[in-house]
């Protein structure tokens, strides 16, 4: 993928992000748009730099945050390192491995703000509510990947020629 598509892809998520929060919310979350760009760039990226951009996910994710500054990008970085570090022991080329990353990098990253946010007396939560809005948030946002993995998939496997 090249890397000029990434900046206006990442610019439409945090716009639909913050645009469609209302309009898509399902059971109280609606999906993490820029985890879904960020993650799946970095699943896509055969090299290291998909950390950086998973990084830049985090800054877009900060500057759109009441949070503050400079958590969001320690998470996505954190949480981007573990997917290489992961992709160096195991392949994660295939659909279902992308799909995990996507779903355990979105309720991991909503679930560590969330504790973040409760330790810091911002906003009042319980370990089963925040658990269960992770997990939504991670299944949202996994089901909302699934047709643009299909497409990347689609795009990235060689037609099979008859001959």
């Amino acid at each position: 993928m090249s890397s000029f598509l990434f900046i206006p892809m990442l610019y439409l998520a945090a716009v639909l992000q913050t645009w469609f929060a209302i309009r898509w919310d399902a059971l109280g979350v609606g999906p993490n748009l820029l985890v879904l760009v960020g993650f799946s760039w970095l699943t896509q990226a055969g090299s290291r730099r998909g950390l950086l951009v998973a990084a830049l996910a985090g800054l877009v994710s900060d500057l759109n945050s009441p949070m503050p500054l400079g958590w969001a990008v320690a998470l996505f970085a954190g949480f981007a390192y573990g997917v290489v570090w992961l992709r160096q022991r195991i392949c994660l080329d295939s659909f279902p491995a992308q799909l995990g990353v996507v779903w355990s990098a979105a309720a991991g990253i909503t679930l560590a703000q969330g504790l973040l946010s409760m330790w810091s007396a911002q906003a009042p939560a319980t370990w089963s509510m925040l658990v269960q809005r992770s997990a939504l948030v991670g299944l949202y946002t996994m089901c909302v990947a699934i047709p643009i993995l299909v497409f990347v998939f689609w795009r990235r496997d060689p037609q099979k020629q008859f001959g």
